[in-house]
This record gives structure tokens, C-alpha cells and sequence, in this order.
């Protein structure tokens, strides 16, 4: 059945699966069907009076979970869905030539057997050969039947193999064919990043150098094949440890302040980054206090010119584990700023444009000294922050300001500094 496109009519579709899947007679199997959140019906149903069929369709309830149908309210449903053979195939392992004959009393007679070993399920199978008689004091006996199928050449790996992070792991692993069959090839069963096998005198030499990603328990197959073509796939099983790495600095270069550059900005994310993803704590420190001052929020520094000279900028990072790094930088100053860009170069706003709340963030700057104005491009006041003793962040609301441009003024003993702001 193919449908040529979409239709309400509940036309039948028939799927091929990508590949050949053997099942035995009488085996149950289960097939999914996934359907797109959009689709309305998706999937024709048809109403039964007979016998209800349980452990035969399910319906997933969206939660983690698979529904028999036969014990909801459509127990009386099945699904459109039906099964078809593509090829017959013959999975007997074992067959007796001569299923049936007779025999004189008093006289033995031998059973052939014809075995099929690339049919065999298991290592070790067994069956039960059962004798039908019309003997009427032996009508039926059995006989206990057991074949273990040749297998591939074994690896002995040993209980457990761990390695820690960017370590390097050499195994030596004995290969032993349990019938004695010649051993002629043994491999990697698939290309593996930073993992080499060689093999010699049915011993295999695995050298694997885990990386930082690969924690956790890693998988790698062996393939081995004997002198009749029997391949055998063995799982060597490595757990790899955590190792937990320092921070790394990624920002070494020493600081110049000039006309050009009259203050020095930095994150701390820029500065150093945490290899295994973890939280770092930070410390920033001046080394002379009379060249250049230094403000430290959460998130990174600001460092001003006090007077021309050179000084020195120590900084450090360390990880939830006590890692740490630190590195210094030298900090030179070519020109000094004036009261009123100094100022400047130690306070800013944001959000600008700002719709509510405007924000002030100052750095260092002396908090019973400082005043805030806001002006219009008249030079009107429009808003008046009274002296009280800030916190580095301060917040007001402008919501009942007219959108336009205004004036952010900042002023203190030493200066007086304004950045424009726009109010939507």
C-alpha cells in the first residue's frame, strides 16, 4: 500500500525497515511508531467483539510510560497495523536425518544428526531429542542433546582498568581461541580518538590516552577472528577519573593608561577561564596605591591613574576545588586625568535606553560626597538624589519621566561629571 500524499481517508501505508531483522517462529516482537505532534489521527483504529488481545498493543501515554490497550477504555480496539515476512529463512540448529524408521528388537541403530553452527543462539545450547515408540512399556524417552558452538578468540580482560584525565592507560591483554584454532587477526573493532592496539604472540597491547572529556566509563571494541573465520567482538571497559584542572590565565598583557586609554576596564571572565566549567572566586590587588587605585566588583576591576609612574597589578583565580592560577601585570602611567575625567572614568549607567529603573554604578567613589542630578536638555532639574551613603549601585525610577534625552550629572569634592541618557 502507498498513499501518494496526505488524506482523510485513511489510506495504508507500507513501511520497509533499513535493515534485515531475523526473528524465530513464534517470537514476539514490537513494533514504534512515531508520529508528528500535529498530526490529528494519526493512527486507524477498528472496533472488535471477539476476544481481546492483551501484550499485543500499546499506545505511549506521553509520561515515560506504554499502555496496553486491552486494559483502558479502547479495550475494545485494535490497531490498523499488521506485520508482513519479507523472506522465509531457515534458523534450525540442529536437525535429525531420519525423523522416522523402525528397528528389530534386540538391535541398535544410530541417529544422524545434521548441525547448522552459524544458526546456533548461544555458546552452549541445548534440546531435548524425543523418542516416540510403540513400545507400550516405552512409548516416549528423551535424550538430553548439547552442542557448544565454536566461538571467536576470547580477550581476558582483568576485573576493572581505570585511568585518570590525560593520564596514559597500556593494557596487555592475554587472546586465547578456546578450541585451539589458530588466532589470525585481532584489531580494533572500529577507529577510536586516542586509542592504538598492536597484537603479538596472542598478547594485545592497547595504549589509550584519555582526554579531559572523557570521563566516565569508555567502551572500546576488540575484534578477533580464528583460522575458520569465526569473528568474536570483546568489550574492553576503562573508567576514566575526573582530574580537576586550575584555571588558566588567557589575559597577560601589562596595562598602559594614557590620553588615549585613561583607565583600565577588565572582567574577570576575560582574564581567566575555568577548563572544567566550574565557578571561580577572584582577587585583584595594587600594588602601589600611590600610582593607580583599583575598584573590584563581582565581576571584574577598574584601575585609575593617581600619578604617572609604574606599579604593578596582581590578580588571581581559584576553582570550587581550590585550584588557582595568578598572574601580574604591570601597569604604567603616562598621563594623569583631570579631576572631572578622573570622575568620569569612575562611574557609568545602565540600561541606557532605560525604561523604569535607572541604575548607577560607581567605583570607589567617596559615598557621602556624592550627588546625583538629572536634567533635561534645558537644563532643567528633573530629578535630585539628596547625599546619603550609597552602595556601589544606585538605583532610582525614571518611569515618570517623558521619553526624550536627558543629563545624568554626578558631582563631589572633587569634580562634577554627566553622561547623557535616553528614555524610551
Amino acid at each position: 500500500h502507498s498513499a501518494s500524499e496526505k488524506d482523510d481517508t485513511g489510506s495504508l501505508l507500507t513501511f520497509e525497515l533499513d535493515k534485515n531483522i531475523t526473528l524465530l517462529p513464534y517470537e514476539k516482537f514490537f513494533v514504534i511508531f512515531s508520529y508528528p505532534q500535529e498530526a490529528v489521527y494519526p493512527q486507524g483504529f477498528a472496533q472488535i467483539d471477539d476476544e481481546i488481545l492483551t501484550n499485543t498493543f500499546y499506545v505511549y501515554d506521553g509520561q515515560g510510560s506504554w499502555v496496553d490497550l486491552s486494559i483502558t477504555s479502547f479495550n475494545k480496539a485494535r490497531l490498523m497495523i499488521r506485520a508482513a515476512q519479507k523472506d522465509a529463512t531457515n534458523l534450525k540448529w540442529i536437525e535429525v536425518l531420519e525423523p522416522e524408521g523402525s528397528v528389530t528388537k534386540g538391535i541398535s541403530k544410530d541417529l544422524n544428526f545434521t548441525v547448522y553452527p552459524n544458526n546456533l543462539p548461544l555458546v552452549d545450547n541445548s534440546v531435548d531429542l524425543v523418542i516416540s515408540t510403540n513400545d507400550p512399556l516405552n512409548p516416549e524417552e528423551k535424550v538430553a542433546v548439547t552442542i557448544r558452538g565454536n566461538q571467536g578468540p576470547q580477550a581476558q580482560f582483568e576485573d576493572e582498568y581505570r585511568v585518570r584525565e590525560a593520564d596514559t592507560l597500556n593494557v596487555s591483554i592475554p587472546i586465547v581461541d578456546v578450541e585451539g584454532d589458530a588466532i589470525t587477526s585481532v584489531k580494533l573493532a572500529e577507529s577510536y580518538n586516542n586509542v592504538t592496539l598492536s597484537y603479538s604472540d596472542g598478547v594485545a597491547t592497547v595504549k589509550y590516552i584519555p582526554t579531559y572529556d572523557d570521563q566516565g566509563i569508555n567502551t572500546f571494541g576488540i575484534e578477533t577472528k580464528d583460522g575458520l573465520g569465526l569473528v568474536a567482538i570483546n568489550n574492553l571497559e576503562v573508567e576514566v577519573e575526573n582530574v580537576n584542572r586550575a584555571p588558566v590565565v588567557i589575559d597577560s598583557a601589562n596595562v598602559v593608561i594614557d590620553t588615549e586609554n585613561i583607565q583600565y576596564k577588565a572582567d574577570f571572565l576575560d582574564l581567566f577561564e575555568e577548563l572544567d566549567g566550574q565557578e571561580m572566586t577572584f582577587t585583584a590587588e595594587i600594588e602601589d596605591t600611590e600610582t593607580a587605585e583599583i575598584y573590584i566588583s563581582e565581576k571584574g576591576i577598574v584601575v585609575s591613574p593617581v600619578k604617572t609612574g609604574f606599579t604593578k597589578l596582581h590578580l588571581s583565580a581559584t576553582d570550587i576545588d581550590g585550584a588557582s592560577v595568578s598572574t601580574t601585570k604591570v601597569v604604567v602611567v603616562n598621563a594623569l586625568l583631570s579631576n572631572d575625567e578622573l570622575l568620569a572614568a569612575k562611574w557609568g549607567i545602565y540600561p541606557n535606553p532605560v525604561d523604569d529603573e535607572l541604575r548607577i554604578e560607581l567605583h570607589g567613589l567617596s559615598n557621602d560626597d556624592v550627588t546625583v542630578r538629572i536634567l533635561d536638555l534645558s537644563g532643567k532639574l528633573v530629578k535630585y538624589f539628596d547625599k546619603q551613603n550609597y552602595n556601589d549601585i544606585i538605583s532610582h525610577s525614571v518611569s515618570d519621566l517623558e521619553s526624550g534625552v536627558y543629563i545624568v550629572e554626578v558631582s563631589n569634592i572633587d569634580g562634577k561629571s554627566t553622561h547623557k541618557m535616553l528614555k524610551n
